[in-house]
Parts: structure tokens; C-alpha cells; sequence
């Protein structure tokens, strides 16, 4: 199972800046957490430089030119209202932001900002091609 939220609505640009003049991005996220499923929020195209916040908890920051930045917010999301916060230098943070929800058992998200495989060319003709996949699993774990 693998269902793609796009939560790229709703985003409110504080007025209030940071100390160092950081603009900050917020975005109320109503779920509905269930426990058989990881979740985790992808920004595509994400600002050079920003820091991520869920419920008040910073869980990563990103640097790179507009880039793919993917986090794990599992443990960080609760059932009901969650606060998403990006802080960056940009007017605007990302491209495209979505959540991504899997199975607790699923392709890892964490390889290199991959979707978990990587197909390596081995041997190809003008008729024909031999390929390797990898497959690089995740397995949910429960935190105490």
C-alpha cells in the first residue's frame, strides 16, 4: 500500500519572521494516524536552505538547490490536527509538498531520496537487455 497526500493547499506565510529574518511557512494537517502505516512528508523542489518542524519538533533540515527532501514523521505526527512548519529564506518553501503514506513493511523512502530500487544495466544489445534490481526494504519499528 502506498497513497501520495498532496498538501499543497492551506499554506499560511507568518508575518512574523524568524530573529535572522527566516520566513515561516505553516500548514495545519488533519489525520487520521493509524498505527500499520509510516508517514512521511516529501517536499520536491524544496527551498536551498529551510528547516522542518511537526508539532513544534524540529525533524530535519534541508540544504540544497531545490532539491528532493524526504523525512520520516512517524513518530512525530499524532491522530488529529498536526502543526507542519518550514522555515527558509524563500517566500516560498517548496515546489510540491505531499505525505506519503506505506505500509509498515515497504520499499525504504531513506535511500538516497529514492523510491527504494535501483535498476543497474548489465549487459545490453540492439535486441536485448539483462538488468540487476535492488531492493532496499524498510521494516517499521514500533518506538517504546
Amino acid at each position: 500500500m502506498r497513497n501520495i497526500l498532496n498538501i499543497n493547499s492551506d499554506w499560511i506565510l507568518s508575518t512574523e519572521k524568524t530573529p535572522d529574518g527566516k520566513a515561516v511557512h505553516k500548514r495545519i494537517l488533519p489525520l487520521n494516524k493509524e498505527d500499520e502505516y509510516c508517514y512521511y512528508l516529501e517536499l520536491l523542489g524544496a527551498a536551498p536552505s529551510m528547516e522542518v518542524f511537526v508539532n513544534q519538533e524540529k525533524i530535519g533540515a534541508h540544504t540544497g538547490s531545490y532539491t528532493l527532501y524526504r523525512v520520516d514523521v512517524t513518530d512525530q505526527i499524532v491522530n488529529g490536527d498536526n502543526e507542519l512548519d518550514i522555515v527558509c529564506d524563500s517566500e516560498v518553501p517548496c515546489l510540491d509538498a505531499s505525505l506519503i503514506v506505506v505500509g509498515k513493511h515497504h520499499f525504504s523512502l531513506d535511500h538516497f531520496g529514492d523510491a527504494g530500487l535501483t535498476v543497474i544495466p548489465q549487459e545490453i544489445s540492439t535486441s536485448s537487455a539483462s538488468i540487476r534490481i535492488t531492493a532496499h526494504a524498510k521494516t517499521f519499528r514500533k518506538m517504546p
